[in-house]
């Protein structure tokens, strides 16, 4: 499932954007909410956000992961990662990892670094395997920083070597 990105929500998600750099809250969460309604997962994803923090709007958490699961359902890799950690944030770490892994799959680099880390801490072979296809989805992306590029190609190099030796993890 893509994100939908059409003429008219992408040009009202891109007003919300300047509004919300901005500052003026509230005309962006109005803007935001438009371009929501015509099926934008970005807009979604930031509807959830401002109800998140409380910028323009009562902050209302419960209602910010409603608008979090629209956005992942809707295909938005950060809406994922938004639910995951709200998620974890309430103790619910088998939903979180649910989610902030298909946040991985479909595109957060950073999700699939922190995957990829997470499971090299582990010892045993399958969990590398795992996180040897995390570190790749990360390395493949064009959003990761630079701190994030040096850290997955260390990563990989690692596991490399791992993979060559026979040695267990130690991350």
């Amino acid at each position: 499932m893509g994100i939908k990105t059409s003429e008219p929500e992408f040009a009202e998600f891109a007003q919300a954007t300047e509004k919300l750099d901005r500052k003026q809250y509230k005309a962006a969460y109005n803007l935001f909410i438009r371009a929501a309604e015509h099926g934008n997962a970005l807009a979604l994803n930031s509807v959830g956000y401002m109800l998140d923090r409380g910028l323009g709007v009562r902050r209302q958490p419960a209602l910010a992961m409603n608008w979090y699961r629209k956005a992942a359902r809707a295909g938005d890799a950060i809406g994922c990662t938004n639910l995951g950690l709200c998620y974890q944030n309430l103790g619910k770490s088998n939903l979180a990892l649910k989610w902030i892994r298909r946040a991985a799959r479909i595109g957060d680099a950073d999700a699939a670094l922190d995957l990829g880390k997470e499971l090299l801490e582990r010892k045993d072979a399958v969990s590398r395997r795992r996180a040897k296809v995390y570190l790749k989805i990360a390395a493949s992306s064009p959003y990761l920083d630079a701190e994030g590029q040096r850290a997955v190609k260390q990563l990989l190099s690692m596991v490399s070597r791992m993979e060559r030796s026979g040695v267990r993890s130690n991350v």
